[in-house]
């Protein structure tokens, strides 16, 4: 997705309770390593001018049908310096 010049990544995770953290904590170094990969190579096929890169998270309450969007949950540098491929 595109928003502001910037190319939004987006992961989705349904939950049963409205623990949201939970579904943020989810999200292990493995699969961040994997949504880096994923891009860089989406990236370098639509090369296109973005200004930034973002990774967000919607979590969406099974019962309730209720969702919250979570945005800008990875520290880029953190995630970028731990990986080596680049």
């Amino acid at each position: 997705m595109l928003h502001q010049n910037e190319l939004v990544f987006i992961e989705v995770k349904g939950r049963m309770a409205s623990d949201y953290m939970a579904a943020l904590h989810s999200i292990g170094r493995k699969k961040q390593a994997n949504w880096l990969r994923a891009a860089q190579h989406y990236v370098s096929q639509y090369p296109e001018s973005y200004t930034a890169l973002r990774f967000d998270l919607l979590v969406i309450q099974y019962h309730t049908g209720r969702s919250e969007w979570l945005q800008d949950i990875l520290e880029l540098d953190d995630l970028v310096e731990g990986y080596k491929a680049w």
